[in-house]
């Protein structure tokens, strides 16, 4: 997640926790409600970062996996073109017995 969001959205809130606190004293249940709410934002807010962790994780183990089949098929075009080279020159790879 942005680092700019995360630290706008901690700011949005305070300034949420703040108003309940003035609300607080006027009407109990309404800042009770609203508080709720927000610690219920606060969760997902955790959930989207569990998430995109989770999907970080997942990326880097594909581009590993890529990694290692390119590496792989590199390896065995290479060997594909010697054999083909050997091929071509009548050079063999075995002894005569």
């Amino acid at each position: 997640m942005d680092p700019y969001a995360v630290d706008r959205v901690r700011q949005v809130i305070a300034r949420i926790t703040a108003t309940l606190t003035m609300l607080e004293g006027q009407q109990g249940e309404l800042a009770d409600d609203v508080l709720g709410r927000v610690e219920g934002a606060g969760a997902v807010v955790a959930a989207a970062r569990e998430f995109e962790q989770t999907l970080r994780d997942e990326l880097r183990a594909a581009e590993h996996l890529v990694h290692t089949i390119g590496s792989e098929s590199g390896k065995h075009m290479l060997e594909t073109q010697a054999i083909d080279y050997e091929n071509s020159q009548r050079i063999s790879r075995y002894e005569p017995c």
